[in-house]
């Protein structure tokens, strides 16, 4: 691995492809990607074009191919190996079901008929669905022995627990972004969930239960063809030892209880932000965002897999004294009076279809913008880091001022909240579920209408997460 620095943002640093090792060589049509698109996506982009345009619009020197389905899906195309890349975006259950909202598709039972993708083209399989990574009920070990064989599958990126449907398009176009600057599919997956995971603006909560499988070694390491970056062989039967990657505890550090968001004092007025100019004190790294609302991402490495032991407190030394040695506009002076949440990405191994004892890799270090206590969506700084130091970054920092709510209406406490989200239920049985069952949060949340932030009741539920305006008690 070459050490590196990229910005992510609205202009993007091309890296040179170097040190080519071991290139699989295709005909050219046989650089296919197999987009099958089992749900309904009203309201948003389908994650399968967005990620099948991405690499095909991006990509040159090759041909790709996209075979796009949304309907006629059958267990056929789930099973197939004869594409270069696999998206699939469904429903999933602990079970090893997959199926979708739309209509004459197939379901697929993965515990009753395994899948076998080794042996053909596919190298890359991405699964946007729910639970098929679990390793409790069972289907890792399935997905694991999938990848083994001559001709392996390198890499398959999905999630362990719900997945986040709703972010589901936005994570593949971050992963299309972080992919163009030479990162690994891999470490890619990871960072774009880990970009979207406290956004509430795009239902991302759920992105923190990403996972990633892949063969030990360099090829854990493996790039999409075509993006810039080393390229290593790709395994064959002698290779036995799958690599599971993602974070320890993915519902983080600071989780609010349910007596404690009875008797919160719900802010009665709204916010509004002054953006920070935030930059890298480098003339190569000094990248705006894409959007007013995005943050800058740097990255300087790869998440590899040498094992790590830190204190949290040497952890967010580390992170801080990055910051004030590389970045203008914000600085620990600012952080250290927030609180950081401190999450390790995790490493274990696969071999013969038992998993080994965890091992952390990385931390992941988050400290989230707040006004008196509460958490601004979308805002703060974000660090990975290893043994070596920061690898990753991602910064958005925001001055805030109070707008009084001048109406006469009180605030709109949980209770109230939780109230409101299931009369929408009962008018709604398409997407309707339990509001007790659900992990509830309050933020300030930004209405690009209105350019200010309203406190929001934030409900996470199985694939998507409910806000309700804590002023106006309107649900989304």
């Amino acid at each position: 691995m070459n050490k590196k620095i990229k910005i992510l943002g609205f202009v993007l640093t091309v890296a040179i492809m170097v040190g080519v090792t071991g290139q699989t060589a295709f005909a050219a049509g046989n650089y296919n990607i197999q987009a099958l698109k089992l749900n309904t996506f009203n309201g948003k982009q389908n994650d399968t074009s967005v990620f099948a345009n991405g690499v095909k619009n991006n990509v040159t020197g090759y041909t790709y191919t996209v075979n796009g389905k949304t309907t006629g899906i059958t267990s056929k195309d789930f099973y197939s190996n004869s594409d270069y890349i696999k998206f699939w975006s469904s429903h999933g259950l602990e079970s090893g079901e997959l199926f979708g909202d739309n209509s004459g598709n197939d379901k697929i039972y993965i515990k009753t008929t395994n899948p076998q993708w080794a042996g053909g083209n596919l190298e890359f399989v991405f699964i946007a669905a729910c639970n098929q990574l679990n390793g409790t009920a069972g289907t890792r070990p399935i997905y694991a022995q999938a990848m083994l064989g001559n001709k392996a599958v390198r890499v398959i990126s999905g999630y362990h627990d719900d997945a986040p449907a709703k972010a589901d398009a936005v994570i593949a176009s971050k992963f299309i972004e972080y992919a163009k600057t030479g990162e690994s599919v891999k470490s890619s997956w990871i960072l774009a969930n880990e970009y979207y995971k406290d956004n509430t603006d795009v239902s991302g909560y759920n992105a923190r239960y990403y996972c990633v499988l892949t063969h030990s070694g360099n090829a854990q390491y493996s790039r999409i063809e075509g993006f810039p970056g080393n390229t290593y062989t790709r395994p064959g039967s002698s290779s036995t030892t799958i690599l599971r990657f993602s974070a320890a505890n993915p519902n983080g550090a600071t989780e609010l209880s349910t007596e404690s968001l009875e008797t919160m004092e719900v802010p009665n007025y709204m916010l509004k932000g002054n953006k920070r100019e935030i930059s890298v004190l480098s003339e190569e790294t000094v990248v705006e965002g894409d959007t007013s609302q995005s943050k800058i991402s740097v990255i300087l490495d790869e998440i590899g897999d040498t094992p790590i032991n830190m204190e949290d407190f040497a952890v967010r030394d580390m992170e801080l004294n990055w910051l004030d040695e590389n970045v203008e506009g914000l600085n620990s002076n600012t952080l250290k009076n927030y609180d950081s949440e401190i999450t390790p990405i995790v490493m274990a191994s696969i071999t013969e279809g038992i998993e080994g004892e965890e091992q952390t890799v990385a931390y992941v270090v988050n400290v989230p913008n707040r006004y008196e206590g509460i958490k601004i969506s979308g805002e703060g700084y974000d660090a990975v880091l290893d043994k070596d130091g920061v690898i990753a970054t991602n910064m958005k920092w925001s001055d805030f001022e109070k707008i009084e709510n001048n109406t006469k209406t009180k605030p709109i406490i949980f209770s109230e909240a939780k109230e409101i989200l299931d009369n929408h239920f009962r008018l709604r049985t398409v997407d309707s579920q339990n509001v007790d069952d659900m992990n509830a949060d309050i933020s300030f949340v930004y209405s690009e209408e209105e350019d200010i932030y309203y406190p929001t009741w934030v409900f996470h539920g199985e694939e998507i997460s409910y806000q309700v305006n804590c002023l106006t008690g309107e649900v989304k």
